[in-house]
């Protein structure tokens, strides 16, 4: 049985990806990951553990929900993004490719 590729495509607005709550969310584990390991150990040794997985549960639950909210356009980045979807729906094609 053959299975079908899908090609990855990206959103429509990637462009603003950087402002995205979820974006920021992901990279702040990331950095603090590589600040804590150039920390000296005094200061590893001065954050307790608990703090530390607090934290990280903290970062991952606003990633979750930067994911569901609507995050607000300014200026020329507020025309409305059309969805795909519907254009080809309204044209006639195919949506799935």
């Amino acid at each position: 049985m053959a299975t079908r590729r899908r090609r990855v495509r990206l959103v429509p607005n990637w462009r603003q990806g950087w402002r995205w709550i979820s974006v920021w969310a992901a990279g702040l584990p990331a950095t603090a990951a590589a600040g804590w390991v150039l920390a000296p150990p005094e200061w590893r040794a001065a954050v307790p553990p608990d703090l530390l997985l607090k934290a990280i549960a903290v970062v991952c639950v606003v990633g979750g929900v930067g994911r569901f909210v609507q995050q607000g356009l300014r200026g020329d980045d507020a025309a409305p993004v059309q969805e795909e979807a519907a254009d080809s729906a309204s044209d006639g094609r195919d949506v799935a490719r």
